[in-house]
């Protein structure tokens, strides 16, 4: 999940507490099936380190 840096650090815990649980209930597993989603899963910030590339080389661009 990305959140802007908007968003208050208790309300990011909260998204991310109710998204990586909802794979285990049933009514959770169905909403993210639903959507094409198996379940939600932690990663290294890093994994977002070409998308910061990108906007960097974007915003720099005239």
């Amino acid at each position: 999940m990305v959140v802007g840096p908007q968003v208050r650090p208790q309300l990011r815990a909260e998204l991310q507490d109710v998204l990586l649980r909802m794979a285990k209930s049933e009514a959770g597993r169905r909403s993210l099936a639903a959507a094409g989603i198996k379940r939600f899963v932690l990663i290294d910030d890093s994994a977002y380190d070409s998308a910061r590339a990108l906007s960097q080389a974007l915003n720099e661009t005239p």
